[in-house]
């Protein structure tokens, strides 16, 4: 039987993209919202606040580790990897955007010496996969793979609206071959 995701969308006509604020908002007031929500297994569903840049992408919150830290990550059908930036790159793109520190979070694991490398049609991304504990939507996904990047060479991410990328295509797709986030709700019944 199915469960539905429910994301409102709302357009707002020649709306210059929305700016995010130079420090991130304190994490505990997106969790306290997102906290107010259920999870699908209990007939509930959750709620996704999007940020819509342009009609082109959309963007919205996160969070990673335990307790979490927040970033903003653009919701791409295309591909199927998690990546945020990694306090341990050193490139400008990561420079100016949040960075996940996995020694604050308690659940945090890395996965011993595997890396990525995704190439885009106007940039690249390349560092170390993790698994840590995913916060989307008002759900709490433990053991989520995802990528810690630690080199984002050239201009192309440096002036994003978001920090990293939340894929969410078909495991088939995953660069890295780890399950992505979607499907790991599924397989958790959590969708």
């Amino acid at each position: 039987h199915c469960r539905k995701l429910s994301i409102p969308l709302t357009k707002r006509p020649n709306a210059p993209p929305p700016r995010l604020p130079s420090r991130p908002p304190p994490f505990n007031n997106l969790m306290a919202k997102l906290s107010q929500l259920s999870p699908f297994k209990s007939g509930r569903t959750g709620n996704l606040p999007l940020l819509n840049s342009l009609d082109t992408s959309y963007y919205g919150p996160i969070g990673l580790g335990t307790p979490p830290q927040n970033f903003t990550v653009v919701f791409d059908t295309g591909s199927a990897n998690l990546w945020v930036p990694s306090t341990s790159c050193r490139s400008l793109a990561c420079q100016v955007h949040r960075r996940f520190d996995p020694a604050l979070s308690s659940t945090h694991s890395p996965h011993h010496g595997a890396t990525f490398d995704i190439k885009y049609g106007t940039g690249r991304v390349s560092g170390v996969m993790a698994r840590d504990t995913l916060w989307f939507a008002g759900f709490e996904v433990p053991g989520q793979d995802f990528g810690e990047t630690t080199a984002a060479p050239g201009p192309t991410f440096v002036s994003t609206p978001f920090d990293g990328l939340f894929g969410m295509s078909f495991p088939e797709m995953a660069r890295t071959g780890t399950v992505p986030p979607l499907q790991r709700m599924l397989q958790s019944g959590l969708l």
